[in-house]
């Protein structure tokens, strides 16, 4: 929980696209606390993965760049089907998030298996 600054993720294979195994995968920008999640770049990836969880989160980061990736996005239920699955999921501002200066252009984005939605932010951020 600590704070992260000037990361880049950048022209990564992320892949798990055959796996019955609903296991997490998710990327996280930022957190709920006080800390610095700042100059963030998640560019150029190839993502192919089946989770439980939103794949993309951020909640609390300035500069945060998701830009060029082409990801293939599955939903696995969970027992109850009840869990809201988002493909990018940013919190409103009544959801404690201040998020800033956050890029998201020109992915390609392929979602599978009845994802709840596509994507979710506070508006005015993007």
């Amino acid at each position: 929980m600590g704070s992260i600054e000037n990361v880049n993720i950048l022209n990564n294979a992320f892949t798990m696209p055959n796996s019955t195994d609903p296991s997490t995968m998710s990327f996280t920008f930022g957190s709920n606390s006080s800390k610095k999640a700042k100059n963030i770049r998640f560019e150029g990836n190839t993502v192919d993965v089946k989770a439980r969880m939103s794949l993309l989160h951020s909640r609390n980061a300035d500069n945060l760049s998701i830009k060029n990736n082409n990801i293939k996005f599955e939903k696995v239920d969970v027992i109850n089907g009840s869990m809201n699955t988002f493909i990018m999921y940013f919190p409103k501002d009544n959801e404690n998030n201040n998020s800033k200066n956050v890029t998201i252009e020109n992915n390609n984005i392929e979602l599978n298996n009845s994802t709840s939605y596509d994507i979710r932010c506070k508006s005015g951020n993007t």
